[in-house]
């Protein structure tokens, strides 16, 4: 099992530690999706996408990082578990 889903629950459950263990990429992206959710929230009050959200959701550069973020994680799990 590749432990995104343990992760979001235990990063859910302010076990950052343990979420991190069980899948780093998906501690981070449980972060990436708070973030943005409260980007979102921000977006729907006041009708404007935050600039700095627009930014990050454009970027093109944003997904090799993202690539190699989860290739890192899948390389550590085969390793420590």
């Amino acid at each position: 099992m590749c432990g995104m889903t343990t992760s979001f629950a235990l990063m859910a459950d302010a076990r950052a530690g343990e979420a991190f263990h069980a899948q780093p990429a998906g501690a981070v992206l449980f972060i990436a999706c708070v973030l943005f959710f409260a980007g979102s929230i921000v977006a729907v009050i006041t009708g404007r996408v935050p600039e700095r959200l627009r930014k990050i959701l454009t970027a093109p550069r944003l997904i090799v990082p993202a690539a190699l973020l989860l290739a890192i994680a899948w390389i550590y799990k085969l390793l420590f578990e």
